[in-house]
């Protein structure tokens, strides 16, 4: 997979936002993260078996864990020209997709 220095750059800060988010705040005892490729599409998989939250809540979320993760997220995507997904629940864990053209 060919990726520009600037893609390389974002697709690793997003990948350490969300596992630090994992680590922080999750309670997670297990993380999966996976790589795709179909076509000229990069697909990044992140999920893991923590508490979850209430996705609803929007940037509340973000304000109540005290920091900017879901926001910073939501950057990296957009600065990739891709988007990124966000599911969870309380008590179900957290998956975050994120994909983008190469």
């Amino acid at each position: 997979i060919r990726l520009d220095m600037n893609q390389r750059k974002n697709l690793y800060l997003f990948c350490k936002e969300a596992l630090n988010n994992i680590a922080k705040h999750s309670g997670a005892t297990t993380a999966e993260l996976r790589f795709s490729k179909s076509g000229h599409k990069l697909s990044v998989l992140i999920v893991d078996n923590g508490r979850g939250f209430d996705t609803t809540a929007g940037d509340e979320v973000t304000v109540s864990l005290g920091g900017n993760g879901l926001g910073n997220l939501r950057q990296r995507a957009q600065e990739l020209g891709g988007e990124v997904t966000i599911s969870s629940a309380r008590g179900k864990g957290t998956s975050i997709m994120l994909e983008f053209e190469m």
